[in-house]
């Protein structure tokens, strides 16, 4: 459908005689059948791994849920982190102890800490 959708929108932008109308009607009607398609296959993804859940024994049930449920977790894009001389650093470990300097230097301040309020309590008074 998507590949069919492509060719209909490569015509739409290379025909200006042909009716637009009647292209841009079979493009949104492709569209709306590939977002529910795409909603049937989540909806059918989702229905299995309840059926998977439920159909185990109660001494696993948790142990299979959070078992189902990790094994669609995609896994993050990594970050790109550069050291002090601007070069890429790959190791995760430096690159969180680069993260970490910066914002402990971000946050932390050489001025020293506030005092602490003494004597006996009293009301605010507004200026």
């Amino acid at each position: 459908m998507s590949d069919e959708r492509h060719k209909l929108l490569l015509q739409l932008n290379d025909n200006s005689v042909r009716d637009r109308s009647e292209l841009r009607h079979k493009i949104n009607k492709l569209k709306r059948n590939i977002t529910k398609r795409l909603k049937e296959l989540e909806t059918e993804h989702a229905n299995q791994l309840a059926y998977s859940i439920n159909n185990t024994d109660d001494t696993k049930r948790k142990f299979e849920a959070t078992r189902a449920l990790a094994a669609g977790n995609k896994q993050t894009e990594p970050i790109s982190v550069f050291n002090a001389e601007e070069q890429l650093v790959g190791n995760d470990e430096d690159k969180a102890c680069i993260v970490r300097d910066w914002f402990l230097q971000h946050y932390t301040s050489s001025d020293p800490p506030l005092e602490p309020f003494t004597g006996p309590p009293r009301t605010f008074q507004l200026p």
